[in-house]
This record gives structure tokens, sequence and C-alpha cells, in this order.
């Protein structure tokens, strides 16, 4: 791949900071990852992708935070949106790592930051309850394990703990 710095017109200034993207997110190691390399400069094994855009070039550009700082002449956002999943990963490791009870009706129950939360098995797949809010589907997909469960669990969890 030929690093688009080195591309004829390719505008290095007045991007925009689009979205960051954590490729580890749903990994069980970083041998799973999937990395990518920096459209912009080629640096290889980029997990935190950020995606910016230009008003001039015709598609999105998935970049390193470093090349996210210097298309968009932005210090803070590309780093800050960088730690936020960084700090989200650490959380999640955290609890997944939670030992979950098994209640009298069978339902797993995870008391967890004095909170609860509760991962239910029916015939037709799994569902998480945590603060009154019923999730039976986990992106986009019916929940059909206590591990993915555990994953829905979560991110109910750290929208509102």
């Amino acid at each position: 791949m030929n690093p688009l710095c080195k591309e004829y017109g390719f505008p290095h200034k007045g991007w925009e900071l689009v979205d960051v993207i954590d490729l580890g997110e749903y990994c069980d190691s970083v041998d799973e990852i999937e990395y990518e390399n920096c459209e912009f400069c080629g640096h290889e094994q980029i997990r935190y992708v950020h995606i910016i855009k230009h008003p001039e070039y015709n598609r999105y550009v998935r970049v390193g935070c470093d090349c996210a700082v210097q298309l968009t002449a932005d210090y803070v956002n590309p780093k800050a949106r960088e730690s936020f999943l960084r700090r989200k990963t650490a959380r999640r490791r955290n609890f997944m790592k939670q030992e979950w009870k098994m209640s009298s009706k069978g339902n797993y129950i995870l008391k967890y930051k004095g909170k609860r939360v509760t991962a239910i098995t029916r015939s037709f797949g799994w569902g998480v309850v945590f603060d009154g809010k019923w999730v039976w589907n986990f992106r986009g997909k019916s929940i059909p394990d206590f591990d993915t469960a555990r994953l829905a669990a979560f991110e109910l969890f750290d929208k509102k703990g």
C-alpha cells in the first residue's frame, strides 16, 4: 500500500475527525485483532483507527492518532477519544473477570459496584436486565450465549454506571 502522504494533491490540512474505532473491542486476545495500517503514513498495526474526512477528498481516510492530530490540527480530540476507548477496554476487561452467581430461579446475577445485573436464558436466547432496562439483542443479533450476555451487560452497565 502506498501511503496517501505521497499522493499528488492529497490535502495535508483541513481534515475533520469523524470517529475513532477500536478494532480489538470484542477480541479476547491481541492475537485476534485485525490491525490496520495508517492510510496516510503507512504505519502498521493500528488498533485505534481515526476516521477523518475532507471536503475536497472523495472518501473517508483511516489513520492513526498522530496523523489524525496532524491532518485535523486538533491536538485534543483525537487523543481524548482514543484515550476514552482505551479506558473502556480496561473497564470491560475488569467487568468480564467478575464472578456471576446463580439465583434459585436459574438466572445469573452479578453485583458490581453496588448495582445488580441479571442475565437470563429462555428458549429463544439470552437476555440481560439492568436498572429496569431489558436487552435481548447485542450488536444487532440475538444473544446466543452467556459470554455474549456478559458483553451486553457490560454495555448496559457502562452506559449507566
